[in-house]
């Protein structure tokens, strides 16, 4: 929406419903495109990320006034690098974060997650936000936007069910090696890990998500091979889940323009000839 003349600028102000996709959303604000057209501007500077599962790809940003863009794979230090910008240029409480990353390391997308929990945020997802983005940075969000094609993409979040694994191979390499101590270590991985766990579930019980959310998605791992298909083509690793399927679990969009169906997915250029395959359930 465009200020043809002074007093239809006030128009600006006014949310204004719509229905895509079966959501009731809500129309852009001024304020939000005009960031949207920067960041997408800057990250098109950056050239063509990957997707995870692919080539990892650091994490860039840029802030200008009250907006932050994100593109890339969180790193261990991230978050230290981006609130040192954040906290130099005094952002103010209204901020517009647009992303477009593959997740990657979880403490530094929840410190920055629970930054934007202090302020009136918007978080855009241009392209995809996949892994610890979506498991933390977009339901914090107090308005939550996904663009044409976006794709919020999960696969889990930290459970305590994976340290048995961990151990075996923890066990395994210290026999190789013909060391002792690996009970110390995998004590230090177990009290590490209930930390992630405590915080991710601390992050969305703030966020207005249920706790029960990674609990349910973490049941596909242990869905028989016959009733994962029921759900999802084979190969699959990543899971666009819709709309409808997340709000009851308290993770509602305000705008929602991605996928609505698998053969949507199948059709987004971004992901021809991907593998593993990234599956639609609703």
């Amino acid at each position: 929406m465009r200020c043809l003349m002074a007093k239809i600028c006030l128009l600006s102000l006014t949310v204004l419903s719509l229905h895509v996709h079966g959501v009731t959303v809500d129309k852009f604000y001024d304020r939000e495109q005009s960031a949207i057209d920067y960041c997408i501007d800057w990250m098109e500077d950056n050239g063509d990320l990957q997707l995870a599962g692919t080539v990892q790809t650091p994490l860039l940003f840029s802030v200008r006034g009250d907006v932050l863009c994100l593109d890339g794979n969180f790193t261990l230090g991230d978050d230290r690098k981006v609130m040192s910008v954040i906290e130099a240029v005094e952002m103010n409480d209204d901020v517009i974060m647009v992303i477009r990353s593959p997740g990657g390391e979880i403490d530094s997308a929840m410190t920055i997650a629970e930054w934007l929990l202090s302020k009136n945020s918007t978080v855009v997802v241009h392209e995809y936000c996949a892994s610890a983005c979506a498991n933390y940075i977009l339901p914090v969000g107090d308005r939550k936007i996904v663009l044409d094609h976006g794709l919020v993409m999960f696969h889990g979040g930290a459970q305590m069910d994976i340290l048995s694994d961990v151990a075996d191979e923890v066990y395994h390499i210290y026999e190789l090696k013909g060391q002792e101590g690996a009970e110390e270590n995998i004590e230090a991985i177990r009290k590490d890990l209930q930390r992630q766990v405590d915080r991710q579930e601390t992050l969305m019980e703030r966020a207005g998500v249920s706790r029960h959310f990674f609990r349910w998605m973490d049941l596909y791992a242990y869905m028989p091979e016959e009733e994962r298909l029921k759900h999802c083509p084979p190969r699959t690793h990543m899971r666009v889940y819709s709309p409808e399927k997340l709000s009851t679990f308290g993770y509602e969009y305000t705008v929602y323009q991605g996928p609505t169906s698998q053969e949507e997915i199948d059709s987004i250029p971004l992901l021809r000839d991907l593998e593993p395959v990234i599956c639609y359930w609703d």
